[in-house]
């Protein structure tokens, strides 16, 4: 019994002397996807989002001398970028995209929280910039327009698909709910069947309102955790203490995503957590 003892002890050992950490980065990452009108198939442009903060993650931060990131652009358009002064000193992290060739830019990685666009036409060597502008979602989405003062940017989140995708869950879990009542439990009088719609119509209502709000300002990834009980909180009080929320990314703690505008939010999704 000891020798059996010994031998499991040593193994375990072994095991823990063999063990290695692993780091693993999943889910989907805070974006900010931009479409340009009249910009596809026109002179070369390329872009990038102008960051207030100095480094977003360990591959995207401002030049500082060593390890340049050249990219697709090469060294001769990452260098113009590179001198370039923002009057604003955000910075630039080194990520361009070739905007002239979709008329898109798709920041889909850790994308800055308060940026500019900038583009750059390398035929003419100007400079465009857009004002300052601040994330609003997980995912933001804008479309944009040249002025004469630079560049303006509109929010086009696609709401139809949130909302009809809102009304078929609902309409759909209350229908199997009331199916299974009907069927598997028997309950058909009126006023019976008349509760378990109700009741059944409020929580679905209130669980998936949560669960929308949760993937809009947090990402679908903690919208999944918390609906399998996994997430924890959906966020926590900003460290200055102001009016504002802060989610958690739900894969990487250690970075804060999208500031909401209040804090009511964040209290209306902790109070509908018995539901989740």
């Amino acid at each position: 019994m000891k020798r059996a003892i010994k031998l499991i002890a040593a193994l375990l050992l072994a095991a823990s002397l063999l063990c290695t950490a692993a780091l693993a980065d999943m889910g989907p990452k805070p974006s900010v996807r931009i479409s340009f009108e009249g910009l596809s198939g026109g002179a070369p442009c390329w872009g990038t989002l102008l960051s207030r903060e100095g480094e977003r993650w360990p591959g995207a931060r401002a030049y500082d001398g060593t390890n340049p990131n050249y990219g697709e652009a090469g060294e001769e358009i990452w260098r113009q970028f590179v001198d370039y002064q923002d009057p604003d000193g955000y910075y630039f992290l080194q990520e361009l995209w070739l905007c002239s060739e979709n008329g898109r830019l798709d920041w889909t990685y850790f994308a800055p929280e308060d940026f500019k666009v900038l583009l750059y036409f390398p035929q003419t060597g100007e400079f465009v910039s857009g004002g300052i502008e601040r994330a609003y979602a997980y995912d933001s989405y804008y479309a944009a327009s040249f002025t004469d003062g630079g560049i303006a940017l509109e929010r086009s989140y696609d709401y139809t698909d949130e909302i009809v995708g809102f009304a078929l869950r609902c309409v759909l879990t209350i229908a199997i709910e009331l199916a299974m009542a009907y069927f598997a439990f028997r309950l058909r009088e009126k006023r019976q069947v008349a509760v378990v719609a109700a009741v059944n119509t409020a929580t679905q209502v209130a669980l998936n309102l949560a669960l929308n709000l949760i993937a809009y300002f947090c990402g679908g990834m903690a919208a999944m955790l918390r609906f399998l009980g996994m997430g924890g909180r959906g966020g926590r009080p900003h460290p200055e203490g102001d009016k504002r929320a802060v989610c958690v990314f739900a894969d990487d703690p250690s970075h804060t995503s999208i500031k909401v505008s209040s804090v009511e939010l964040e209290k209306v999704i902790f109070r509908l957590s018995p539901l989740l």
